[in-house]
């Protein structure tokens, strides 16, 4: 099937719209449907477009993303209501991002504009990232494999999609540690302070530690391990920059 004309934008387009209008297909290689959680709470909807087709999702609902392109960042405009009293609010709008591996995805939410509280049915600009979920096929913290592992991806933040991750695991150690690079503020490329691999309260490998620039402490990142084989991570990290806290998405592969 070739798409003819169009190039690389009309390929990653097709596969924006798809997610929001295909049915799940099991054939998809990678990672097939996200869970949005974490992106939309109980109450509320979240309403995503592309391409002319548009999807509303509520709480534990699943994005199908069997479509999207694998090792990038597909971008939706998103709107987040909610219902009071039969009336529906909009909380807040801007860009749905979400970058997709093999066995995981990070969901990031660009905020452009939220609402006023002076006057119930408008919005304000005032724009923020917030990295607003995380999911896949998680590692079973049991099933780790031995020896070490590299990892190397994607680090991105507001109006900054090209930084890169590296982060070494050692399995036996039940360690690991890394670095953020390429950002284009500098302070946000910060050290990933080594930190204890364990097990969350599913049972799901994690690991928690401090982000440092310059040799002080930032702010915390969060990773999460997935495959079956610990092939992924994923998660965030927070960085502390003159009394504002910045957050960042990452994500990379063995």
């Amino acid at each position: 099937c070739s798409s003819g004309g169009g190039g690389v934008a009309a390929d990653i387009g097709a596969g924006l719209a798809d997610a929001l209008t295909a049915p799940l297909d099991h054939k998809d290689k990678s990672l097939q449907s996200l869970t949005l959680d974490q992106s939309v709470r109980k109450n509320e909807k979240l309403k995503l477009a592309a391409q002319g087709a548009e999807k509303t999702y509520g709480n534990g609902d699943s994005l199908n993303t069997g479509k999207l392109k694998n090792d990038k960042i597909s971008r939706f405009d998103f709107i987040r209501q909610i219902e009071v009293d039969g009336q529906l609010i909009t909380l807040e709008s801007g860009e749905f991002q979400i970058y997709k591996q093999d066995h995981s995805a990070v969901v990031a939410l660009q905020i452009e504009k939220i609402n006023n509280p002076d006057k119930i049915d408008s919005l304000i600009n005032q724009r923020s990232f917030l990295v607003s979920g995380l999911g896949g096929e998680h590692t079973a913290f049991n099933q780790l494999p031995g020896g070490k592992a590299e990892y190397h991806g994607k680090a991105f933040s507001s109006d900054d999609p090209n930084g890169r991750l590296h982060y070494s695991i050692d399995f036996t150690k039940k360690q690991g540690y890394g670095r953020i690079e390429h950002l284009k503020t500098p302070e946000q490329n910060v050290e990933l302070a080594s930190a204890e691999l364990k097990a969350d309260e599913k049972s799901h490998a994690v690991i928690l530690g401090d982000t440092r620039y310059g040799g002080e402490e930032k702010g915390t990142y969060h990773l999460a391990l997935f495959g079956d084989r610990a092939q992924e991570i994923a998660g965030s990290a927070t960085v502390k920059i003159r009394e504002k806290v910045h957050e960042i998405g990452i994500a990379g592969k063995q």
